[in-house]
């Protein structure tokens, strides 16, 4: 049925997410599935661009967009549980804590991502439960209001790029921004910019960034990510 379906791996060997979701049928959205990360009580998008290892018998969601039966290729099955496709693309991670609940957003920087929807490099937030802590960015072109965990764009304009980044979080909270990153240029910093406070907070070098809001945000247009 369209909408959100519940899947899961029937093999009792690791399957690739990559592989499944490019053999999938026409009824799914072929670009993401959903998996629970139980350490952050939440679902994580897990897009066509970076395979992610599914267990035996592990369970994930898909966005149903036709009716039909999917079936698993014994080819998407792996003989090992390792990382696949290791890459050295540039990433950061926006660590967002509210005390109690623990988000994050996504940025790819590849040589071939676009600053509009790139099919397979872009993953949205799960949209099968509302949340009421969370944490995301808007394509930085074309923009069509999607809250996206997961976002790519060119390397080559990572220093000239502003990505929108939205918030769902209640009054009077406390949150913690941080990030992580891999292969970040050593000479490049990572700023959360506050437009209403009109502040630049560095997230380089483990610093954190920490403010209480005094009015609840459930959209984007206080805080932009920059990379200088």
């Amino acid at each position: 049925a369209a909408g959100f379906n519940l899947l899961g791996n029937p093999y009792t060997s690791f399957v690739n997410s990559g592989d499944f979701l490019s053999d999938a049928s026409t009824n799914i959205d072929k670009s993401q599935m959903w998996v629970w990360n139980s350490s952050t009580a939440n679902y994580d998008v897990k897009i066509v661009g970076v395979p992610f290892v599914l267990a035996p018998a592990q369970g994930f969601f898909v966005k149903a967009i036709g009716t039909g039966t999917e079936t698993f290729a014994k080819s998407n099955q792996a003989t090992t549980g390792d990382s696949f496709q290791k890459i050295s693309r540039t990433e950061v991670k926006l660590l967002m804590n509210n005390g109690t609940n623990k988000r994050f957003a996504d940025i790819y920087y590849t040589d071939t991502a676009t600053k509009g929807f790139d099919a397979g490099w872009e993953g949205e937030v799960f949209g099968g439960i509302e949340n009421s802590v969370d944490v995301f960015t808007n394509l930085v072109a074309d923009n069509q209001g999607k809250k996206y965990q997961v976002q790519s764009l060119p390397i080559s304009e990572m220093e000239s790029t502003v990505i929108p980044v939205g918030i769902i979080a209640e009054a009077g909270k406390e949150l913690t921004f941080s990030m992580t990153g891999v292969n970040i240029p050593s000479d490049v910093k990572i700023y959360l910019e506050d437009r209403i406070a009109n502040t630049f907070n560095e997230l380089t070098d483990s610093k954190i960034f920490k403010i209480t809001l005094s009015e609840a945000l459930n959209d984007v247009g206080r805080f932009y990510l920059h990379a200088s």
